[in-house]
């Protein structure tokens, strides 16, 4: 980190050629947009909000009563959308087991909404 506060405050001796300077600043121009590109890559925040609303939405057609049936199959694949996104985020291989579980959990969900009318 301390590489690139020496990079965005780096001057150029006089002889150094001004074109030294702008190719270094390109470059800490570049990293600081992978840094940001990487953190929200790895933020799941939004996922886990859209599954929060989507098992709202569950409750809500459970409670309703009546057909409901289309409605659950169409939220049971948003659930496997968001989990898929949710295991191509994860950093590690504990997470992407838990997000291959929620699938698994999805699929079973899934085959029993199809049952209902």
């Amino acid at each position: 980190m301390q590489a690139i506060k020496d990079a965005a405050v780096y001057k150029p001796p006089a002889d150094d050629a001004p074109s030294e300077f702008h190719r270094l600043r390109v470059e800490v121009t570049r990293l600081e947009q992978e840094l940001v590109y990487m953190a929200q890559k790895a933020d799941v925040d939004e996922e886990l909000d859209r599954l929060e609303a989507h098992i709202g939405e569950v409750r809500r057609a459970l409670e309703k009563g009546g057909p409901c049936g289309r409605r659950l199959d169409f939220l049971m694949q948003e659930f496997n959308r968001e989990a898929n996104t949710l295991c191509s985020k994860a950093q590690s291989s504990a997470l992407t087991a838990i997000g291959l579980d929620l699938k698994t959990v999805i699929d079973q969900m899934r085959e029993q909404v199809q049952n209902i009318e």
